[in-house]
This record gives structure tokens, C-alpha cells and sequence, in this order.
């Protein structure tokens, strides 16, 4: 998935009238931000000593990279995929998926309550 975006980025860079297209740039970082969303789900996944910490920088920059493209591209998506990362990062969060793509956040069983996440406009 990333040798794909990265040539579909040089191939964004060529073309003269999508290399400023806002929404398809916002499109692409959306995608990035998908990749590293992913690649903190195997780290999850796969455990292991300070695995959860590494997970976390991960989401944080897959929150980070889904910001950047709900700036360029004003989308649900990316909107609802902030979010989900930002959940995914929370030590005291989890994200539990729904059918339909979906989920809910929820507080970790044993965990206190209160947490505060920040929203998209």
C-alpha cells in the first residue's frame, strides 16, 4: 500500500491540473493516513513489549495526517477516521468495530471515565 501512494503521489506531482486540486491531495492524505492507521493495528496486534506505545505514536500520526486532509478535503471520512485514531491512541479508550465499517468508542472496562476528545469542525 505504500510503494501505491507513493506512486500515486509522483503521479499527482506530474499532472498540472490535479497537482493543486485540493480535494484530491486531501484524498491522498486521507489514504496515507489509512496506511499508518493500519501499520498501529499490526503493532496491536501483534504485542509484544511496548507495543502499545509504539501503536499509540502510530495512531498519532495517522490522527495527525487525517487532520491534514479534512483540512484540504472537508470529508466524513476523514472526520470519522480522526476520531477513530484518536480513540486508538487513548490508553484509557478502545474502538470497537461495528458492521458496516462502523464502531463505537468506549472507556476500557476498569477505567475511569471524563475522557475528552477532540472533534473536527
Amino acid at each position: 500500500a505504500e510503494d501505491a501512494l507513493a506512486r500515486a503521489e509522483a503521479a499527482l506531482a506530474l499532472h498540472p491540473t490535479t497537482k493543486h486540486d485540493k480535494k484530491m491531495q486531501g484524498r491522498l492524505k486521507y489514504e496515507r493516513g489509512k496506511v499508518k492507521e493500519h501499520e498501529g493495528d499490526e503493532v496491536t496486534n501483534a504485542g509484544g513489549e511496548g507495543a502499545t506505545e509504539r501503536a499509540a505514536a502510530l495512531y498519532n500520526e495517522a490522527k495527525e495526517i487525517y487532520r491534514a486532509s479534512h483540512k484540504l478535503c472537508p470529508d466524513v471520512a476523514a472526520k470519522e477516521a480522526f476520531g477513530r485514531a484518536q480513540v486508538k491512541a487513548h490508553e484509557d479508550m478502545e474502538f470497537v468495530p461495528g458492521p458496516g465499517g462502523g464502531g463505537v468508542a468506549r472507556v476500557k472496562p476498569g477505567r475511569p471515565g471524563g475522557v475528552r476528545l477532540e472533534q473536527l469542525p
